[in-house]
């Protein structure tokens, strides 16, 4: 079976295939291609092209065995939880004037950003990246890389964007840390770019909250961060317990 490649190839090729992607996505748009072609056709590539590296590589993201009942809990406050912090985060950028029509995303969008984008930067960043990283690199260290990479690809308009996703995928590399199965970090990132996309596009409220209450909005960003720096600090303890568990055990019974 092939081996991980090392971390400073590993950035490379998630680097130079998540460019090649943009770039034949961006290809397609300016030859013509339909919105909804060149919208699906990014996670479509990213999808296809991270696929072929994590086999390429070795690497077993899905086991067969389901995983535990606190990975799971884990999985689902992690995608509400990043949910409610995107959608705070427009609330407080939409503060004060609703969302225009021609801003609210169809459902080639919701198809692109709710399951192909999930699944293909699960396997590209998590599945692929952060799994080779680990051979040589200690959980911080590969988990910092991965969340700077990932937000630096999504290329957020501000400090807030910024934030959130750099929570969003420390909390997804610890998860897949914790329970060693890429499928619950599939679920946690389709619920929260799914519920996002649903409640910017569908959900009444969205508008008539985002007038007139500008300072409070402002402190549901913050308390979703906090829910979500709360959870990765968990989630980081329960892998120190465990790894501290395992070399016990691994080691045996002290000599008497």
């Amino acid at each position: 079976m092939a081996q991980p490649i090392g971390p400073i190839k590993a950035v490379l090729a998630t680097t130079l295939c998540f460019l090649f992607a943009s770039f034949g996505a961006g290809a397609a748009k300016q030859f013509g291609a339909p919105a909804e072609v060149a919208t699906l056709l990014l996670p479509m590539l990213l999808l296809l092209i991270g696929v072929g590296m994590l086999f390429s590589a070795g690497l077993r993201a899905f086991p067969k065995s389901p995983p535990a009942p606190s990975a799971i809990a884990k999985c689902l406050i992690l995608g509400f939880a990043t949910a409610a912090l995107n959608v705070s985060v427009i609330l407080s950028a939409h503060s004060g004037s609703p969302v225009e029509e021609s801003a609210r995303p169809g459902l080639q969008y919701l198809l692109a950003a709710g399951v192909l984008g999930p699944l293909s930067e699960e396997i590209l960043f998590v599945g692929f990246l952060f799994s080779s990283l680990r051979t040589k690199l200690k959980l911080p260290l590969a988990t910092a890389v991965v969340a700077i990479l990932f937000s630096i690809a999504h290329a957020p308009s501000n400090a807030l964007s910024l934030e959130a996703r750099l929570i969003y995928m420390v909390n997804s590399c610890l998860l897949f840390e914790y329970s060693m199965n890429l499928s619950l970090n599939v679920i946690a990132h389709m619920l929260g770019n799914g519920l996002t996309v649903l409640s910017y596009s569908e959900i009444p409220w969205l508008e008539a909250a985002s007038r007139g209450h500008s300072s409070e909005l402002m402190l549901l960003p913050v308390f979703f961060l906090g829910v979500l720096v709360a959870l990765a600090w968990t989630t980081f303890a329960g892998v120190r317990v465990r790894d501290r568990s395992t070399r016990i055990s691994e080691s045996g019974p002290a000599p008497g």
